[in-house]
């Protein structure tokens, strides 16, 4: 009997993030983000897509935006992320 099971695909055993500060975040939100009171911090890319890295004062915390979409994020990975864009200036 032949093996009919599926491929094995080349896929992280978590999401990778990527971040870029200063990113062109208006590509992702509107400004009536930053009208609010929302820090624009530049984009993220997650294992699930690329939007704008926001940080709401109000809610705490850091979140991405694409569109009206709103998610939050792992508070960890983006901090240790935005730590290492730090150190490498």
């Amino acid at each position: 009997m032949k093996n009919i099971a599926p491929k094995q695909m080349n896929i992280a055993p978590y999401p990778v993030m990527n971040v870029m500060p200063k990113g062109r975040w208006r590509l992702h939100a509107a400004q009536m983000w930053a009208d609010h009171g929302w820090e624009m911090l530049g984009t993220v890319e997650d294992g699930y897509g690329i939007g704008a890295l926001v940080r709401a004062p109000n809610l705490g915390g850091y979140y991405k935006i694409n569109g009206t979409q709103v998610s939050a994020l792992d508070q960890r990975k983006v901090a240790k992320a935005l730590a290492e864009c730090q150190l490498d200036k």
